[in-house]
């Protein structure tokens, strides 16, 4: 039986074997060299091989209708019909890499080797399966001069802050944001749905959008269908989040010993002590970690799923996505539902006409106390006392310790406490219609219309908490509730000329078009007291109207652009753009601003004499450009109108109390366009057509910056008016490089990016505005740090008497703060020696906040059905102020300390790391103690993948099935401890370490 089975597989095998066709050949390149290592492929299925060292190849195939693909890097693949050959021989021809590459840019797309700006691009078929849950954060780390800043990790909240070659406002220094040619919020779409993300960075690629485009511009297209047979695609994944990091606190019975002696009271005896030791008694002398109690690993979800599909006159998208996220801090969620229709038809020869739609949802959920800032739950870590518990032995929530001194408003129980529930519903679409007018004419309009409807309900309940024998410690009676109702509703309208004229040699691209857009927002609130019990969170059920209040606001803005493109025999481009914006929030004689720009490129590999450099030089191109770019973006609406005050009351001779209104703020009728002028020169190499190379070098100057400066307290306004005051410089330069090759089938990829940035005032009309922590001066960077030069900490008294005074409750153990040179001994008008006195006349800039340099390194490979990629992101030279909440030396009563705090002064400690614990004040004033390296290092992304192969998937009715597992902020090398390098405050909600499973498939 055996031997007949083995005589049936011999014989099967060699019928299978004769229905086999055997193909062989050789594989050259242009110039009759042979490729090794080249891929062929039968297509559809696994079948493959490659060329020996001389080109050769030999494969069997299904049959004579088989297909075989040949590809090398760096060479237009081929695909070949078997028929009766047995033998495919082919030259394959060397393509250049990113030249031929079609990239957005305002109001139309351009080769990459045509454009003269500077201009960033990336496809995000393979990002969509980062476990992001913003748009936003796909860009992190992978482009030069765009840096992303992350302040939290609050689901609904994580939009990250994003700056394009530096910040040069004090106003918003965000970029503009277009999707598919209409201004939204990145927030507006799926990540998903993206096809393609340029950025726009210097003035000649961004000036066409004029007023709004001087912090740079974001172009998002999202995904259309494609003429042939509907397509589905499903995205999915499941993850679970961390917090990257906590504070590290210190132990209860650390604290309890540090309180004592921060106060130089016995605020917790010995015997107490011990009890927190023995941990006997939990329910006064506990040891808790409000922060690992507060915080979860939290459960994330994401499903998106899309149709597309069309025949050759028309095509439609349409795709659906669900986000669910649950926050790491206990009680916060997020939920967002995205849906998107595209749709084009040629209606005639001369017409294409097609409509965008898009809506999305999204709920975010969270206690009624705020989550971050001085008065928010992350606050509770740092000053809810670690001896108390989280809950008592008999259930109720923790409320005091044994020592009796302070109750605890406990994070935990807040965390449960209350709601603060927030809808967001939007809805946009854009009706466009395209029509050829001439050979080399066409004209095309639009009207897009956006709708934002948010939705705020935060009830804050009555309570009580009590102490371990039931006494009532905090107690809340009076409920409250708050709803708001903002809509906001943008109409634009966009009509476009389009002329193109080719030469012979060269070529013409002329541009003209009008916009004009219509901004209203409304908003109505209400808060009413006196709920009889907290299960009615309706404004209805409350006893009494506390407040109601409404407002509106509007904006109108028009707009007239051209830009002419010149190109002469593909080597001389030459391009010319400008904009006339027109907006309401100006005063009539400077309603309108101008904003042209001018650039140029040389593309020296296209020349004569640069023809023996091809084998090594497949593009050399040169680019220069100037612009003018304008804003307008402040907080204000009216800012050149006076505003009255309406809760004004006057008193009548006779005593009589009346209503009435007053002005509270100057008006400024000379008010006009920020304008920020940028030089660039940059240039774009392409060697053996594998490696890509970017530089550039930019100036920009942001000038009549639109800025409120301090006014002498008589002048009697309670609000100082706009003033255009001020330049901010920005300077630096960007590099770029991507290398692909591959050893057989073994393809890999690296790239990396690195920008640095040099960010000053240069003139604010020789006024300084100081906060607690910061300051804006002349010469130094936006926002710099602003305290005392710390010099050490006193060790003696005899060392207190010989330095500057600082106050007379200094002793040893405290911060020795430098006196600084502030007087001018010898009248040359330079101070060269200090006062002997610490005051704030020795503050100094103590730190910089924005980073100086920013980077990416990303790299990854394919080798059969496997796949793997990786990114890391970080920035260099970059402070950060963590003096306050946990990082303080116990002037405060309550509050707890991070670890590193143990390490204090003390006489039997004289070499620590701190100062003494409640010293002297200027212990805890802002200063260079307090100021920390943020710089980091992050794997930002990494992810591996498995494809089914073809012929597998086929069988499933499938034409693709990939899936991989991935990860999301899981290594940082920072010197920053505590807190993640990339928030700006102890404060902040921390961001998520991720990981997540997840499929991709394709009908």
């Amino acid at each position: 039986m055996k031997a007949a089975l083995l005589l049936m597989l011999i014989i099967g095998s060699g019928f299978a074997s004769a229905q086999k066709l055997n193909v062989t050949g050789v594989i050259t390149d242009a110039e009759g060299y042979p490729i090794p290592g080249a891929s062929i492929v039968e297509k559809g299925t696994t079948n493959g091989t490659v060329t020996d060292f001389d080109g050769n190849y030999s494969i069997n195939v299904e049959d004579a209708e088989s297909v075989i693909l040949f590809s090398f890097i760096g060479m237009t693949s081929q695909e070949v019909v078997v028929g009766s050959q047995t033998e495919i021989s082919l030259v394959l021809q060397e393509e250049t890499v990113g030249v031929e590459e079609v990239v957005v840019v305002g109001y139309s797309k351009q080769k990459k080797a045509n454009l003269t700006g500077a201009v960033g691009s990336m496809t995000v078929d393979e990002s969509v399966n980062q476990p992001v849950t913003n748009t936003a954060q796909m860009l992190q780390g992978r482009m030069s001069g765009v840096q992303l800043t992350q302040a939290s990790g609050q689901p609904g909240y994580d939009n990250p802050t994003i700056n394009i070659r530096g910040v040069g406002t004090n106003g918003n220094s965000a970029p503009m944001v277009i999707i598919d040619g209409v201004e939204r919020p990145l927030g507006d779409v799926s990540p998903s749905d993206i096809e393609s993300i340029s950025v726009l960075k210097d003035a000649a690629s961004a000036a066409i959008y004029g007023a709004r485009a001087a912090n740079g511009v974001l172009l998002i297209t999202t995904k259309s269908g494609k003429s042939g047979e509907m397509k589905v695609n499903y995205n999915g994944f499941v993850g679970w989040q961390q917090a990257t990091v906590l504070p590290d606190m210190v132990g209860a019975a650390d604290y309890a010993r540090m309180i004592n002696e921060a106060t130089g009271q016995e605020r917790y005896s010995q015997e107490e002590i011990a009890l927190i030791e023995s941990g006997e008694d939990k329910d006064r002398y506990a040891d808790t970690d409000w922060a690992d109690e507060l915080f979860r690993t939290a459960p994330m979800t994401n499903h998106y799923l899309s149709f597309s599909g069309g025949d050759e006159k028309s095509n439609y998208f349409l795709s659906m996505n669900y986000m669910g996220q649950q926050g790491t801090m206990q009680n916060t969620s997020s939920d967002r539902y995205n849906l998107r229709g595209k749709y084009d038809v040629q209606v005639k020869d001369w017409l294409k006409v097609g409509v965008n739609m898009d809506g999305s949802v999204r709920k975010t959920d969270q206690p009624a106390m705020s989550l971050s800032g001085n008065n928010g739950l992350m606050n509770l870590i740092y000053t809810d006392s670690p001896v108390a518990p989280v809950k008592y032995s008999n259930g109720d929530w923790g409320s005091e310790d044994g020592s009796g001194m302070y109750p605890v408003k406990n994070a935990v129980f807040r965390s449960q406490l209350g709601s603060n529930n927030e809808d967001q519903h939007r809805f946009n679409t854009r009706v466009y219609a395209n029509m050829k007018l001439a050979s080399n004419l066409s004209f095309e309009t639009s009207v897009s219309y956006r709708y934002n409807n948010y939705l705020l309900s935060k009830y804050n309940p009555s309570f009580q908490q009590v102490d371990a024998d039931g006494d009532v410690v905090i107690q809340n009676d009076l409920a409250r509730l708050q709803n708001k109702n903002t809509l906001r509703t943008t109409l634009l309208n966009e009509n476009l000329l389009r002329y193109n004229k080719d030469l012979g040699k060269s070529s013409v691209n002329v541009l003209l078009g009008h916009s004009t857009q219509q901004y209203r927002g409304d908003t109505f609130m209400a808060i009413k007291e006196g709920y009889i019990n907290n299960e009615n969170e309706e404004l209805g059920g409350g006893a009494t109207m506390a407040k109601i209040d409404g407002g509106a606001e509007a904006l109108n803005m028009q707009s007239f652009f051209s830009r002419a493109a010149y190109n002469y025999d593909d080597k001389y481009l030459f391009e010319a753009n400008v904009r006339v914006d027109g907006s309401s929030r100006f005063p009539e004689d400077n309603k309108y601003g101008v904003f042209p720009s001018f650039s140029g490129a040389w593309r020296v590999t296209q020349e004569p004499f640069a023809q023996d450099w091809t084998n090594t030089f497949s593009n050399i191109k040169l680019r220069a450009s100037w612009g003018l770019l304008g804003n307008q973006e402040i907080n204000e609406f009216y800012p050149h109108a006076s505003t009255w005050n309406t809760e004004q009351n006057y008193i009548l001779p006779d005593g009589t109390v009346v209503g009435g209104s007053s002005i509270n703020d100057l008006k400024n009728d000379d008010l006009k366009w920020e304008s920020t002028e940028m030089y660039n020169f940059g240039t774009d190499i392409t060697m053996y057509n594998k490696l890509n190379i970017t530089a550039d070098y930019f100036v920009k100057y942001t000038r009549d910056l639109l800025l409120v400066l301090p006014l002498p307290p008589s002048m009697g306004y309670d609000n100082n008016p706009y003033q255009n005051a001020g330049t901010v410089l920005n300077r630096g330069w960007e590099l770029a490089a991507d290398f692909s090759d591959n050893i057989g089938e073994f393809n890999y990829n690296v790239g990396f990016n690195v920008t640095h940035i040099h960010n000053e005032w240069l003139d604010l009309q020789g006024t300084e505005t100081i906060t607690n922590t910061t300051i804006q001066r002349e010469g130094e960077a936006i926002g710099s740090f602003y305290g005392y030069e710390v010099e050490g900490i006193f060790q003696s008294g005899e060392e207190v008497a010989n330095h500057a005074y600082q106050s007379g409750g200094t002793s040893a153990g405290d911060l020795k703060m430098k006196d600084q040179l502030t007087v001018d001994t010898n009248g040359d008008g330079i101070a060269d020696a200090g006062d002997g006195v610490i005051n704030e006349d020795d503050r100094v800039v103590i730190g910089n906040r924005i980073p100086a340099f920013s980077f990416g390194f990303n790299g990854g490979f394919q080798y059969k059905a496997w796949d793997f990629s990786f990114l890391f992101q970080g920035v260099y030279d970059v402070d950060r102020y963590t003096g306050g909440s946990g990082n303080h030396s116990g002037r405060s009563d309550r509050m707890s300390w991070v670890s590193d705090w143990t390490d204090y002064w003390t006489p039997d400690n004289p070499n620590a790391s701190h100062p003494r614990l409640g010293g002297e004040a200027l212990n805890d004033a802002t200063s260079s103690f307090y100021i920390e390296d943020a710089s980091y290092l992050r794997l930002k992304n990494v992810e591996l993948g498995y494809t089914l192969p073809i012929k597998w998937a086929n069988k499933l009715h499938l034409e693709k099935l990939r899936v991989y597992v991935s990860g999301q902020n899981l290594l940082t090398f920072t010197d920053l401890d505590h807190w993640d390098p990339e928030s700006p405050s102890n404060l902040a909600y921390p961001l998520s370490k991720t990981f997540t499973v997840g499929v991709n498939i394709i009908f």
